[in-house]
C-alpha cells in the first residue's frame, strides 16, 4: 500500500477528516493504527461502519498495519494515529512515513501547547521529535487553509 497522506488526530474519523482531508489526499482506505482500538472490537466496529459509501475504514495494531503497508501493490491508504507514540511505533517496525501531520491533540493537565490549538505532554513532543530525527518531515497543522508550522519551529 501508498501512503498518501498520515496524520495524528486524537478524535479519528470526524467531519474534518471527511469533508476536508480525505479530499486533499484521496484514498479508498483509512487506516487507523492504534493497539488498544484495534483490541475493541465495538468501538472498532462502529468506526468501520462510518464510512460512507466507497471508503474503508480498517483499524489495526502497529504490528498488523507494518504488515498491511509493506506489503505489494500501490493503493491508497490515509493513515490516522490516535498519538505520536503509535506513530513512532509504526515507524520503527519499518515503515517509512516520509511526512507526519500533527492535528488535533487537546488541551490535557499533562499537556502544553505547541500551537495555539495543539497540546502535547512531554512523551509525545519525545515522540515527534524522534519521528523528525529519524527523517519524517513532522508539522502542525490543523486544516489544510491553516499555516503549516514546522516541529523545529515548536519551543
Amino acid at each position: 500500500m501508498s501512503i498518501t497522506f498520515a496524520r495524528i488526530d486524537e478524535r479519528l474519523v470526524h467531519g474534518q477528516i471527511m469533508t476536508t482531508w480525505i479530499k486533499q489526499y484521496p484514498a479508498d482506505t483509512i487506516l487507523i493504527v492504534d493497539d488498544a482500538l484495534a483490541a475493541d472490537d465495538f468501538t472498532s466496529s462502529i468506526l468501520a461502519m462510518s464510512a460512507p459509501a466507497g471508503l474503508t475504514i480498517a483499524i489495526q495494531g502497529v504490528t498488523a498495519a507494518a504488515a498491511t503497508l509493506s506489503a505489494a501493490g500501490g493503493e491508497p491508504v490515509f493513515v490516522l494515529f490516535k498519538t505520536p507514540q503509535a506513530a513512532l511505533a509504526l515507524s520503527q517496525a519499518g515503515v517509512a512515513l516520509v511526512a507526519l501531520n500533527v492535528g488535533n491533540l487537546g488541551s490535557r493537565p499533562d499537556r502544553r501547547p505547541l500551537t495555539h490549538r495543539v497540546f502535547a505532554s512531554d512523551a509525545e513532543v519525545a515522540a515527534l521529535r524522534a519521528l523528525a530525527a529519524a527523517g519524517t518531515d513532522v508539522y502542525l497543522q490543523m486544516l489544510p487553509s491553516d499555516a503549516r508550522q514546522e516541529l523545529g519551529d515548536v519551543k
